[in-house]
């Protein structure tokens, strides 16, 4: 039921599980997933991450998410225009009387501060020192993303939006499936292709992992659950619910999680629905079998080298 009930954003990292536990989500009856259509039966599960709505405005932005997120009835085609002044497709999962999920990448409220007044001074400098315009063009969009972390958590606190925060602690594994990609090494989401039908799991190969090139995949992994720690106490200092979803915990236990998330958004669900979607699983396979051998050439020599590097989220 929806009464009492708050909705929800998770803020995620790539290969943390995501996209599997929104899937099984948006499956529970009384709980819709925001998407936006990308066209040809495909769709973005990050509907306001900027590469699928664009550069939008600050008020367009608040206007579409309190609506969205917000207690008072929602008026569909007045978000979708202004949703439409910078995405190409359209929002799908624009519902009345359902809890709406919501799910962004975390990397845009984690970027350093910078001092408010910084574009001014870039318009100045960059006139009399165009070697340094670029620099100042740099910092200048930090200091907007920066603002636009403070709107974002502004929008959260004032609609009640309980947030969780995606977080993988076995970082080995975490940096495996990133150096794996799409299946040869290089950037790509390998669990998309398997759900379309266009690759069997029989199909990927091995790769051979160079232990360099891994390293500063382990590194940068174990940097962003770092950022998100920092995350956590910004939120929490602001005033928000703010909650861990472990993948581990999820890969183990998905009723469990399912049951977590509806009782920490006080959403009251029937056992036998959350069981029945659990059953029926989400839209998308698991890529990487337990065995990493099944898809690691050197593996002995990964799991000698990075086997220990797990991060327990405190």
């Amino acid at each position: 039921m929806r009464t009492g009930a708050a909705n929800f954003v998770i803020f995620f990292d790539e290969k943390e599980g995501t996209t599997a536990l929104m899937s099984l989500l948006d499956k529970l009856p009384g709980i819709t997933i925001l998407r936006k259509d990308r066209g040809h039966g495909l769709t973005s599960v990050e509907p306001f991450d900027l590469h699928s709505c664009g550069r939008m405005s600050d008020a367009d932005l608040r206007f579409c998410l309190h609506g969205l997120l917000g207690s008072q009835p929602v008026d569909p085609e007045a978000i979708q225009a202004r949703y439409g002044r910078t995405a190409m497709g359209r929002l799908l999962g624009v519902r009345q009387g359902a809890v709406t999920g919501l799910k962004m990448r975390f990397r845009v409220l984690t970027l350093p501060w910078y001092p408010d007044r910084l574009p001014i001074v870039h318009r100045v400098l960059s006139r009399t020192l165009p070697r340094v315009s670029k620099q100042l063009e740099d910092l200048s969009q930090r200091i907007n993303l920066r603002n636009y972390r403070r709107l974002m958590i502004k929008i959260l606190k004032r609609n009640q939006v309980v947030v969780f925060l995606a977080v993988r602690q076995d970082v080995f594994r975490w940096a495996l499936s990133k150096y794996h990609g799409d299946g040869t090494g290089q950037p790509g989401h390998l669990q998309f292709r398997l759900a379309r039908g266009e690759l069997q799991r029989s199909e990927i190969g091995k790769i051979h992992v160079d232990p360099v090139r891994f390293e500063t995949i382990v590194a940068s992994c174990e940097a962003f659950l770092a950022r998100k720690r920092e995350l956590r106490q910004v939120l929490v200092r602001a005033g928000l619910e703010v909650y861990p979803i472990c993948y581990e915990d999820f890969l183990s236990s998905p009723y469990e999680t399912l049951a977590r998330i509806c009782r920490l958004i006080r959403f009251e669900v029937p056992e036998d629905d959350l069981r029945r979607v659990v059953a029926e699983g989400a839209d998308v396979q698991k890529v990487h079998s337990e065995d990493i051998s099944e898809f690691v050439e050197n593996d002995r020599q990964m799991i000698e080298r990075f086997g220990h590097r797990f991060v327990p989220w405190q």
